[in-house]
């Protein structure tokens, strides 16, 4: 994730856009057959609600990526990191 462009971003911001992904997986049925997929989704989204500053919340973003193994959800989530 560029630091430059995670620090323009507030912690709401992204909040929302993980809020907008959980939306579209439910609505795409993403978790259907994966409810680990959509417990991490909802631990990432909590632990960004409670993260200290934004770079804490890249963090958060970054590892999130790169233990996600649902396909789909790995997608959206590479969308936060761009």
């Amino acid at each position: 994730m560029n630091a430059l462009r995670v620090a323009s971003l507030s912690k709401t911001e992204i909040a929302s856009r993980i809020d907008q992904i959980f939306d579209e997986a439910e609505e795409k049925g993403w978790f259907d057959t994966d409810l680990v997929a959509r417990n991490q989704l909802a631990d990432l989204e909590s632990r960004v609600d409670m993260a200290a500053d934004i770079f804490e919340v890249q963090t958060l973003i970054e590892d999130a990526y790169v233990y996600e193994g649902n396909a789909e959800l790995k997608a959206a989530l590479l969308v936060l990191r761009e």
